[in-house]
């Protein structure tokens, strides 16, 4: 299986809460 590395950076444009939300997300389906 590969890994991958993601950098996820608050502020891009999308807002902190949208940030937070998909870490959130991200760190439940790893």
């Amino acid at each position: 299986m590969k890994t991958h590395s993601i950098a996820l950076i608050p502020g891009d444009g999308i807002g902190r809460d949208v940030t937070a939300a998909a870490w959130t997300v991200l760190e439940t389906v790893a």
